[in-house]
């Protein structure tokens, strides 16, 4: 096999497996905005946006003190 074709397959599965964890992830988050209702799902989507904007400060300095312990 070429090498062209062997970066193309590769290329492929890394793809429809991105499309797929996005197609789960879109049924999944439609089934759980009908379990939840609007009140609800609005306010995980909150939590989840509060936990995104945290985690890259929660982290700061965390491995300098790892490495010191």
């Amino acid at each position: 096999m070429s090498r062209r074709r062997i970066v193309a397959v590769n290329a492929g599965w890394l793809v429809s497996d991105r499309v797929f964890r996005l197609g789960i992830s879109f049924v999944v988050g439609i089934l759980i905005a009908r379990h939840l209702g609007p009140d609800r799902f609005g306010l995980l989507s909150l939590g989840q946006m509060l936990l995104t904007m945290v985690m890259p400060l929660a982290t700061f300095g965390l491995p300098d003190i790892l490495v010191r312990g």
